[in-house]
């Protein structure tokens, strides 16, 4: 990650440490509350980075296999939209995101996914950001 002066941000060890350790705390919470993505979730490997195949994680991602999370980002989540968070890219990967893009436009084609994601964590029951894609016209 980079500064506004433009001067790269390293993530240090104790940084690293508590944002994996609080995705893990997140991740088995959703066990006893959000179930039905606890099994999609768990299986994505916490990541840490601020890029990850050659993109930008300004907040996080995922490519089916992995959780790419910013520290910089998630440290500024109330922990209930840090769960968010988690179950988002677990929802990506429960509808199956990864491996349907093809070669549509991958901007656009993340924000609807986007909307599909976040509309399924309100259907949950838990909440989402205001300024995360989440249109209730896209639902389903």
């Amino acid at each position: 990650m980079q500064s506004e002066t433009g001067e790269s941000i390293e993530i240090d060890d104790d940084l690293r440490d508590y944002v994996t350790k609080d995705i893990v705390r997140q991740r088995y919470s959703l066990l006893n509350s959000q179930n039905f993505l606890a099994d999609v979730v768990l299986s994505l490997r916490p990541e840490i980075t601020t890029h990850a195949k050659g993109r930008d994680v300004p907040t996080a991602a995922t490519d089916g296999v992995s959780l790419f999370v910013n520290p910089f980002y998630y440290c500024q989540l109330s922990n209930e939209y840090a769960m968010s968070l988690i179950m988002h890219e677990g929802a990506h990967k429960f509808l199956g995101h990864p491996w349907r893009m093809g070669d549509r436009d991958h901007y656009l084609f993340n924000i609807a996914g986007d909307h599909a994601a976040n509309n399924l964590i309100l259907e949950s029951g838990q909440q989402v950001p205001d300024d995360w894609c989440c249109d209730r016209k896209y639902k389903n």
